[in-house]
């Protein structure tokens, strides 16, 4: 996401039997949350009103480096 604002990302993280769950959520100068950062043993997501979105990267990365890059939850960029 671009121009995030000077607000620092609220993290949380989860721990479940082993698994980790990092959630960093960006908000715009409102508050409003503009972003969501997830990250698990299966790789990132980047999600924005639910769906997969980021401008200046792939929206989701795998830990074996697939990458996806989607606007406003659909796909635009095949290669990666």
């Amino acid at each position: 996401m671009r121009a995030l604002g000077d607000h620092s990302p609220v993290s949380s993280a989860v721990r479940v039997q082993g698994w980790t769950i990092e959630v960093e959520e960006f908000f715009d100068y409102e508050g409003n949350i503009v972003a969501t950062r997830t990250t698990d043993d299966q790789g990132t997501t980047w999600t924005k009103n639910g769906k997969l979105h980021r401008e200046d990267g792939p929206a989701a990365e795998s830990l074996w480096g697939c990458k996806m890059w989607y606007l406003n939850g659909e796909r635009y960029r095949v290669d990666g």
